[in-house]
């Protein structure tokens, strides 16, 4: 099994060559590392054009294993090049702008000076408006009662399950098994079934994601890569580990602070390193919505993949899938404000 630094599991439809060289990429040939990352570009484009971020992700797996150090530019590069040779990209200036956006370096001093000043994660628990972390029962299906309410739909397409097996059912199918699963699409389904970028048809697609009902924005710090080489939060992490403050507790604080901005439905713990924040965002301007996103979220460490429509998060009080270790963790719900109902006004 190939996990990724976030966790995310390579999938059982794509082919395992690709899997093997992404694993332990060969850079023995008369390309080196750049041709064998050009190459890896390419058919990681072909594969994952349907899901995004995941071309990046899989490249960047891929980098950490390589013969030399490869710079983020140079990844950039491969990446705007590959999208561009499909058809899939926009004007190579455009791309490159977006690129880079979504690598915006974080403010590492505002992230510490929000940290500084709290909630720690047991604080931030304990402020949560209804208490469901630790409950005895799962409570995926009363939160996702709330979920279709807010999304004004009585019984609503809904998309689960995982990055390597996904289903879209209508939530009244397929209620009680819901808890079992480790992922989910925010957002209702238009149909079961649509067409993918590649023109494939499937139960996950942007072309089959209804209009955005939540916005989730998750944190995922980690001080080594893959190959144990120091990340950019390396030098935040061990400041705040001298406070005694943690990586979920930098997380929480964030997303409190981030709750003064806009309203905050939920916060789901990954059952890994990383906490994720609901926003209710039904019927805003699109392009209002991912320019605070910009700005404010990715200033303080957001991932940028959670900007995409389709983009699976953690299942609310759901069953994350064995790590590395073999253990499946609950995603617990760590905060819980019912009062979301009245957003938008």
């Amino acid at each position: 099994m190939l996990i990724a630094a976030d966790n995310h599991v390579w999938p059982v439809w794509a082919p395992t060559w690709l899997r093997d060289q992404v694993a332990s990429p060969d850079c023995s040939g008369p390309g080196g590392t750049h041709g064998r990352l050009r190459q890896l570009a390419k058919w990681l484009t072909i594969y994952f054009s349907e899901h995004e971020g995941a071309t990046a992700r899989w490249l960047y797996h891929a980098a950490q294993y390589c013969d030399r150090d490869v710079p983020s530019d140079e990844l950039d590069r491969l990446l705007i090049w590959a999208e561009n040779l499909f058809g899939q990209g926009h004007d190579i200036s455009e791309r490159r702008s977006a690129l880079l956006s979504q690598r915006a370096r974080p403010d590492l001093e505002e992230i510490y000076a929000i940290a500084s000043a709290g909630p720690d994660l047991a604080e931030y628990r304990a402020s949560s408006p209804q208490r469901l972390y630790n409950s005895p029962q799962r409570q995926t299906v009363a939160v996702l009662q709330d979920w279709s309410r807010y999304c004004g739909q009585n019984d609503p397409l809904i998309c689960f399950g995982a990055d390597d097996r996904f289903w879209t059912r209508p939530f009244s199918a397929v209620r009680n098994l819901l808890h079992v699963h480790a992922q989910i699409v925010p957002s209702p389904m238009r149909s079961t079934h649509a067409l993918t970028q590649s023109g494939t048809l499937s139960e996950h697609s942007k072309a089959g994601t209804g209009d955005r009902a939540f916005l989730v924005l998750e944190f995922d710090f980690s001080k080594t890569t893959p190959k144990g080489k120091p990340t950019v939060w390396a030098p935040l992490l061990q400041r705040c580990e001298a406070e005694w403050i943690a990586a979920l507790d930098i997380q929480a604080a964030l997303l409190a602070h981030l709750a003064s901005e806009r309203p905050l439905w939920m916060t789901v713990f990954s059952g890994g390193r990383s906490l994720q924040g609901w926003f209710p965002c039904r019927g805003e301007d699109e392009e209002k919505l991912l320019s605070w996103f910009n700005t404010s979220a990715l200033r303080l460490g957001a991932c940028s993949s959670t900007r995409c429509i389709s983009q699976f998060v953690s299942m609310p009080d759901g069953e994350r899938a064995p790590n590395r270790e073999g253990k499946s963790v609950r995603r617990s719900i760590v905060y819980y404000d019912s009062s979301f109902y009245d957003y938008p006004k």
